[in-house]
This record gives structure tokens, sequence and C-alpha cells, in this order.
């Protein structure tokens, strides 16, 4: 924690509402994308979201990270969406806000591997931590705690032609 990058989504007034919509935003790269030990904050997407990473057709890698205080209408934290397959290791994704679904992460026709994760203090109305669907979704050494959801289901929701697969995980 000596050298520590942040990449913050802030670029106004101190206000949220003016800030990127996206801090990290991944457009149909392929497996060999990494980002590694950066903490992404304070992105703000009103509309389809991923206010903190935004992930389409994609398959990027992103280890060592902390996702916090992004907001997003769809996945506050992350949003990953129309195929690809995103690899989450060793990350911590808290404190972020979905206006619907997925606080933490949304995914939506891909796949994701989540390894080593926490995913704490996040809400949304639907999906306090993770909304899944069309997805397969493989969650292992994983804590997931302590997330809201307005409507249903605070931890994870799992919805249409979706694989869930859970092990040496906490919820």
């Amino acid at each position: 924690d000596l050298n520590i990058t942040i990449l913050s989504g802030e670029i106004g007034t101190g206000s949220v509402s003016d800030n990127t919509f996206h801090v990290v935003y991944f457009a149909t790269v392929g497996d060999l994308t990494l980002i590694d030990g950066f903490e992404i904050t304070a992105g703000y997407n009103t509309g389809s979201g991923g206010g903190g990473i935004r992930s389409y057709a994609s398959s990027p890698s992103i280890i060592n990270c902390k996702i916090y205080g992004n907001h997003g209408e769809n996945g506050g934290g992350i949003r990953q969406y129309d195929s690809g397959i995103i690899t989450i290791e060793d990350c911590e994704i808290t404190g972020n806000i979905a206006f619907e679904n997925g606080g933490g992460i949304y995914l939506s026709a891909g796949t994701g591997n989540i390894n080593n994760t926490s995913l704490t203090s996040n809400q949304g109305d639907v999906g306090g931590a993770m909304y899944i669907s069309n997805s397969i979704t493989n969650l292992d050494r994983c804590v997931i705690d302590g997330n809201t959801a307005t409507d249903d289901m605070s931890a994870i929701y799992i919805a249409t032609s979706t694989e869930l697969n859970m092990s040496n995980s906490l919820v």
C-alpha cells in the first residue's frame, strides 16, 4: 500500500452527479487485457451502468484492485455484458450503489470467474452484491457480506438462464 494509484471519476465540483460515467471502460478487448493493483472510485452512471468498470463484449482480468464508491444503473461497481469472460481476482468490491440491479457486479450474457474477492456493503434494488443473468458465474474463495437490496436478494440475484458455481465461499 505504499504507492497506491487511484483512478477516479471525480472531474467536477465534488458532487458525484458530475463525475465520469465510467472510470474504466473495456470495449471488445481480449483475454490479454489486464488491470492490476488500482483503486477505482467515483464513477457515476445514470444510464446503462458500470460506474467503476464497464466491460462490453470483453475478456479482461481485474486483479488486486479495490473498486469502491461508484454508482451505476446496472452494476454500481462493475458491469460485464454481451459475451466475454471477465476474471476478477484478489479484489475488494465495496460501497458501490446500483440504481437498479447489481450493486457490486452486474453480469449479463457472459462468463464471470471471481476468485478470492470480497463483495461487501454494496447496494441495489435487486441483487445488492451481484445480479447475474444469462451467464455462467464461478465464485471461489469469496466473501459476500453486508450488502443490501431494496427489492430482492441482498446477496446474489440469479436470473434466467444462469449457472452459478460456488466453492469455498462465505455468503
